[in-house]
């Protein structure tokens, strides 16, 4: 089973993760956050860089993927699994990775704050 894991402190980390599990790319006991995980599995979501992106795991074999490519790796798993092919091909993933990053470098501007500041473990 994959597991998408993402920082539960961070305002747009559970918006964008609610969104991934509403479009049906992974269940609901599929959303975990690093907080929840086992400590092996923390420890490997750590080493995937979990900071700067979210990771998905693989709970049977242990691979991770992060960023973009866990994205895809999701998707692979579902009806959608054309398009996780098309993207994961030149010139799409170099497209997809360089929108990745920019929504990861600009999380804060892209989510409303709330009264009290924005404190998250992801960076």
């Amino acid at each position: 089973m994959r597991i998408l894991v993402y920082d539960g402190d961070c305002p747009f980390c559970r918006k964008a993760s609610r969104l991934i599990v509403r479009l049906g790319l992974v269940s609901e006991e599929g959303r975990r956050t690093l907080a929840d995980l086992t400590p092996v599995l923390a420890r490997l979501a750590e080493e995937a860089g979990i900071a700067k992106a979210l990771v998905v795991i693989d709970t049977e074999t242990l691979e991770t993927r992060s960023a973009a490519r866990g994205l895809l790796w999701l998707v692979a798993d579902t009806r959608l699994r054309f398009l996780s092919v098309l993207l994961a091909r030149p010139p799409f993933l170099p497209l997809l990775e360089a929108a990745y990053r920019f929504v990861a470098k600009h999380r804060y501007s892209l989510i409303r704050p709330s009264r009290s500041a924005i404190r998250c473990d992801c960076g």
